[in-house]
């Protein structure tokens, strides 16, 4: 046979049960020798715990010849069931009960359960009830933690093997659930931490919806700049336009050439005023005698004229000149709106370039605010799709737990009608038995005695109805514990 959940060593199995606060001075030997600890409880409480007023324990005279010394010997073999039964449901609200005394009695079944012996045990069928319904819950939870062949002679006469098997795989199961309820805690972390990565990200895209408001603005800003500029651009084209630069500029090449032509003419007129001037001055030194005086003053004349001509001429290239510079004046005034005009052209050139690339920049954090947008939205689907899960759950919680409480109260009622019905049928007992008591004369014995008989018989006869409404109860009760256990521990995968 495989199990579930591995082995553990008795020093394991004793660690763990040390740990706990009920069992302090467990040891080995527990575990080793277990039929030496059937009837041992661990504390004084055993003994005088009460449930609904009603004293659960042996009577007084039993639990001071039978009960041990409490702080001497280790746990008892059902405490231990029982401690990982309130452990596992965190209740302590199990019924313990007097059952070393109905072990000592378990080979009298006829006269223990009806005859001259039951009234050594009136509490019998309370006590029975009561016993088997811990004996059920402790068999259906080793059947959940994996023990299918779980019986009476585990707690009655336990082996050293396995109640070692059991306890590792009660002790494995429970930290089983330990493991699942660090789950439940972490997927609760996980939530809190998606809540806070949340609120994170919203403070971030408003954060993020500011700047994209303001880069909008100062882009709004520059666009009002850009127009200011296209319309003195439009401006300075319609007045480039109405001054025609480039005819300004072939103007300005030809009075060029023209002033370089005159430069030069006039540089050779000066050079034949320089000559007559020369011939003028050798005249008036002596070389007029040797020439003809009608001659001379002809040449003269003819000088006077030429020199009067190349001055005229001079004046008029002077004039010439002096257009030329204003025009040349002109085209420099132009050429420098131009050049002004140019470098307002290039800041215009920067200034579109920047505004394209702030654009861009605008565009790009515009796709990043939706992308943004979007893991937004898509965190705000996860936080609602997330807190509807725990709703649910928690309805599904409360319903059940609800369901629960309510199938306990109706268990609860009918093991009291059932403890009702034994207790009158108890005393009715009682009552005839002193009856019987009371008749002296031989012959009311006998009749006393048949009609007990009969009695016995009619006893028999209830005790087997009683006995299947107890059936009937405990099942219902283990209905109850599949419900509560079940609902909150996953199904164990069986090994083969």
């Amino acid at each position: 046979m495989g199990y579930i959940f591995p082995l553990l060593t008795c020093d394991e199995i004793v660690q763990v049960l040390k740990n706990s606060d009920k069992f302090p001075d467990v040891t080995v030997d527990v575990l080793q020798k277990p039929q030496n600890y059937v009837t041992v409880s661990v504390t004084e409480q055993y003994y005088e715990n009460q449930i609904n007023g009603v004293t659960v324990g042996t009577t007084a005279g039993a639990s001071s010849s039978s009960a041990p010394n409490f702080h001497q010997t280790p746990a008892g073999i059902l405490d231990i069931y029982i401690a990982f039964w309130e452990f596992l449901t965190s209740t302590s609200d199990i019924r313990r009960m007097p059952w070393h005394e109905l072990l000592t009695n378990d080979n009298s079944t006829g006269s223990g359960v009806g005859g001259g012996n039951v009234t050594n045990f009136p509490t019998l069928y309370e006590d029975a009830t009561r016993f088997l319904c811990v004996f059920r819950t402790i068999q259906h939870l080793a059947n959940i933690a994996g023990i299918g062949d779980f019986s009476l002679n585990d707690i009655v006469k336990p082996e050293g093997k396995r109640l070692r098997r059991n306890l590792s795989a009660l002790i494995n199961f429970c930290r089983f659930r330990e493991d699942e309820s660090q789950n439940e805690h972490e997927q609760q972390r996980v939530v809190e931490e998606l809540d806070l990565r949340i609120a994170t990200t919203s403070e971030a895209m408003r954060s993020l919806k500011e700047n994209v408001d303001q880069q909008e603005a100062e882009l709004a800003q520059e666009k009002a700049a850009v127009e200011r500029y296209l319309s003195e651009e439009r401006t300075i084209k319609q007045e480039m336009e109405r001054l025609n630069i480039f005819q300004i500029e072939a103007a300005m090449d030809d009075a060029k050439r023209d002033t370089s032509s005159t430069n030069e003419r006039m540089e050779n007129a000066a050079g034949e005023i320089r000559m007559l001037e020369d011939a003028i001055t050798a005249m008036k030194k002596g070389v007029i005698s040797d020439m003809d005086p009608a001659q001379l003053v002809s040449d003269v004349k003819k000088l006077r004229e030429a020199s009067q001509r190349k001055t005229e001429r001079i004046k008029i290239l002077q004039q010439s000149c002096d257009k030329l510079g204003e025009e040349t004046a002109k085209a420099e005034t132009g050429t420098a709106r131009c050049n002004l005009f140019l470098d307002r052209v290039r800041e215009h050139q920067q200034t579109v370039e920047k505004s394209h690339k702030q654009e861009l920049e605008s565009d790009s954090l515009q796709q990043e605010l939706e992308e943004n947008r979007q893991e937004y939205q898509t965190s705000e689907r996860e936080e609602r799709e997330a807190r509807d899960k725990i709703v649910t759950l928690s309805a599904k919680i409360e319903e059940v737990a609800f369901q629960k409480q309510r199938e306990r109260e109706q268990v609860a009622a009918e093991m009291r009608v059932l403890e009702d019905r034994i207790q009158e049928a108890q005393q009715e007992l009682d009552k005839e038995n002193a009856q019987v008591r009371e008749n002296v004369e031989v012959n009311e014995v006998e009749k006393a005695l048949e009609k007990l008989h009969d009695e016995r018989e009619t006893s028999r006869l209830q005790w087997q109805t009683w006995h299947e409404k107890l059936d009937l109860a405990i099942l219902q009760y283990e209905q109850e514990l599949s419900l509560g256990i079940e609902d909150e521990v996953p199904a164990m995968i069986p090994v083969a």
